[in-house]
C-alpha cells in the first residue's frame, strides 16, 4: 500500500512560533496533509497556496524528497515558488509583470523605430534609427522576464527554506538551476511541453 495514496486538507489556526510561526500553510506527514492557516489566509490567497503546497506534496510522494534535508526542501521550495507565488505576482501586476511589460514595450519601440528608419532615416515623427532589431528586443524582453521570475523564485525559496534550515540560502544556491528547470510532472505551457 502506498503511504501517500491520499492527501487531507486541514484548515485551522496555526501556531505563532516555530515552523508554523510565519507560514500561511504547510505540509505535514504522516498522514500526508496540507494545513491551511485559517487565521492568516484570505480567500484570494487560497489558490496560490494550494498550488504551492501541492508542489510539496508531489515532491514528497513522487520524488521522495525529505524536507529534513536542506537541499531537498530548497529544491521543492524553488519549484513551489516558481509555480505559485511568482506566477501569481505576474498575474496581479507586480514588479515582475511590470518588468515584462516594459521589456515588451521596448520590442514595440524597436519595431516603430525600424519602420521609421525604413521610411527614410529619422522618418515621420523624428524617431532615430533603432538601437536593435525587433528580434533583439524580444530576446532582451525574454531575458528581463526570465531574470525577474528566477529572482522571485530564488528569494521566496531562500526565505522559506531558512525557516527550517539556517543555511537555507546556501542550499537554494546549490539546487537552484536543477530545481528551477524541473517542471515534473509536465503540464501544458511548461518549457518541456513546448519543445
Amino acid at each position: 500500500m502506498n503511504l501517500y495514496s491520499s492527501v487531507d486538507v486541514i484548515c485551522r489556526s496555526c501556531l505563532t512560533s516555530g515552523p508554523e510561526g510565519s507560514a500561511r500553510a504547510f505540509v505535514q506527514a504522516p498522514p500526508l496533509s496540507i494545513v491551511l492557516c485559517s487565521d492568516r489566509l484570505t480567500a484570494a490567497e487560497i489558490p496560490e497556496v494550494i498550488v504551492h503546497e501541492l508542489t510539496h506534496v508531489y515532491d514528497i510522494a513522487s520524488k521522495k524528497l525529505d524536507f529534513a534535508a536542506c537541499d531537498d526542501l530548497a529544491y521543492s521550495e524553488v519549484r513551489a515558488a516558481r509555480d505559485a507565488e511568482c506566477t501569481t505576482l505576474a498575474r496581479n501586476g507586480s514588479a515582475v509583470l511590470s518588468a515584462c511589460k516594459r521589456a515588451g514595450g521596448t520590442a514595440r519601440n524597436a519595431e516603430m523605430r525600424a519602420a521609421s528608419a525604413a521610411a527614410g532615416g529619422t522618418g515621420g515623427g523624428g524617431l532615430p534609427p533603432p538601437l536593435f532589431s525587433r528580434a533583439g528586443a524580444e530576446r532582451a524582453a525574454r531575458r528581463v522576464c526570465d531574470s525577474a521570475y528566477r529572482n522571485c523564485a530564488a528569494e521566496k525559496a531562500k526565505f522559506a527554506t531558512t525557516i527550517l534550515h539556517p543555511d537555507g540560502g546556501e542550499c537554494v544556491k546549490r539546487v537552484f538551476e536543477k530545481a528551477y528547470g524541473d517542471y515534473e510532472p509536465e503540464r501544458e505551457g511548461s518549457p518541456e511541453k513546448s519543445k
